[in-house]
């Protein structure tokens, strides 16, 4: 069972990690796995649609008790940002770098261009450059690799992860949420079998397992594809809100079935925790994201069309929450406004490990949230978010219909890239659901607060896309 926050103990100090002895062997693993990070990554879900972002009056209250509790031990953002669409998300939490930099720009298409083998992940980082040896562990939706995905255990397919367990490029269907092909890779050992079990279920269940027979620190990535744009009816057992035929196909736009989906992701979240131990905040840091936001056709809150797939704040603005060892006791329960991106968990993931500097061609676009996580806080030195979206993932620009978004604290400018033009200003302070466009009737003048936005965000722009090439440097090149 779960503490409430008031009877928390005091936490380790911040950054402090378990000693370790050098033997013969090299580094002998601890047998405590403090320091470990857990991430779980909800896949199309909105800030709308939780109670506890407070924007849509008809999300009920008692949908994600658990998401909450774990908000209560950490700290829940506001001004998240991730991505238009789910595989660059993907690639950004993965590498802490901008689509322009990766060549993911959009979802990954069959036989096509995948994550480059030369990107630094996660768990490739964890392995060069933590002081501390860390288990890696994937589990879930991946969706960031094509080339390689007829060989069960290509290494450009698990980029690292020293286990992984999920889907590599199929991505299930409504029905085939309980009968999809699960793929194993431990290592050199590989295998593809069918499964029967309901995929979100047996992908916590896959992680929770393998955290249990952890013996030192661990970082481990759970992507369950819930609540997701394939409207279903998830098991009765996780969730009290559809009944029918287990994983049976909801006609489109039926919302019971999103919250169903929602209810189910957040049962299954709180049966991880549990099982993680009463004391779990003293020991891990869990951080919860999502990849994009709420799919068009269960929308509620936002207009019409400024939902998933595009820029407009319903499209990308995400739930993100830190929580556990990392978070001061101070600081838990409370919210912050900073600007926030999904490529900052990244070098936040890199300081909680330990990590003091990386290579410069590494995690560029990622900021430490470390010091938004410190009684009383530090600001992290972000000032803008950028999220984009071309047409064909490949190695390098120019890319065709590349798109972006960009927005320091209060104005967004969302651009056509490969027109070089401005396509919406918006105050998102005064108007937080987008509905004026402060490009028409015509641009605002010189010197006002809008118009001085739209110089800067537009030369911060071309500051970011005009001078660099995609992808990285091999390592053995950059170093």
């Amino acid at each position: 069972m779960l503490l409430a926050p008031g009877l928390a103990l005091a936490l380790p100090i911040l950054g402090l990690i378990p000693q370790i002895q050098r033997g013969g062997g090299g580094w002998a693993r601890p047998t405590t796995d403090e320091g470990s990070v857990l991430i779980v990554l909800a896949d199309d879900l909105g800030i709308d649609a939780l109670a506890m972002y407070g924007l849509d009056p008809l999300v009920r209250p008692d949908l994600t008790p658990n998401l909450e509790l774990l908000a209560s031990y950490g700290l829940r953002f506001e001004n998240a940002w991730a991505a238009p669409k789910c595989s660059p998300a993907r690639a950004a939490l993965l590498t802490g770098r901008a689509a322009f930099r990766t060549g993911i720009g959009n979802v990954i298409e069959s036989s096509a261009f995948s994550l480059p083998e030369e990107e630094l992940t996660l768990p490739e980082m964890l392995a060069e450059f933590a002081p501390l040896p860390y288990a890696t562990g994937f589990f879930g939706k991946w969706h960031l690799e094509r080339l390689g995905s007829g060989r069960l255990c290509a290494s450009t397919a698990v980029h690292g992860f020293q286990h992984f367990e999920g889907t590599l490029f199929y991505v299930p269907t409504a029905p085939e949420y309980c009968a999809w092909n699960e793929r194993l890779c431990d290592g050199a050992t590989g295998r593809s079998q069918p499964c029967s079990q309901y995929m979100p279920a047996r992908v916590f269940d896959m992680a929770a397992a393998w955290i249990d027979s952890r013996q030192g620190p661990w970082f481990c990535t759970l992507a369950p594809q819930l609540p997701y744009d394939m409207l279903h009816n998830p098991p009765v057992e996780l969730q009290s809100i559809r009944t029918g035929p287990q994983c049976a196909e909801c006609p489109t736009g039926t919302r019971a079935c999103y919250d169903a989906a929602i209810q189910a992701l957040d049962t299954k979240l709180g049966e991880l925790l549990a099982r993680l131990g009463p004391d779990w905040f003293e020991r891990l840091t869990v951080i919860f994201a999502a990849d994009n936001g709420t799919p068009n056709s269960v929308n509620r809150y936002w207009p019409s069309g400024h939902v998933k797939t595009t820029f407009f704040e319903g499209g990308i603005r995400v739930p993100l929450v830190v929580a556990g060892r990392a978070v001061a006791p101070g600081r838990r329960g409370k919210v912050a406004s900073a600007l926030v991106s999904i490529t900052d968990v990244y070098r936040t993931v890199a300081g909680l490990a330990g990590v003091v500097e990386l290579p410069p061609d590494v995690a560029q676009d990622s900021f430490d949230l470390g010091p938004l996580l410190q009684d009383p806080p530090r600001p992290t030195g972000r000032s803008t978010l950028l999220a984009e979206k071309f047409v064909r993932n490949q190695a390098a620009p120019p890319y065709v219909d590349h798109r972006a978004a960009i927005r320091d604290q209060r104005f967004k400018l969302i651009y056509d890239w490969s027109d070089r033009r401005a396509l919406y200003l918006f105050d998102l302070a005064e108007d937080p659901r987008e509905l004026v466009d402060l490009l028409e009737p015509e641009p605002p003048a010189p010197g006002t607060p809008a118009g001085d936005a739209l110089v800067a965000l537009e030369k911060r722009l071309f500051a970011l896309l005009g001078l660099v090439t995609a992808v990285r440097a091999p390592c053995a090149e950059a170093r």
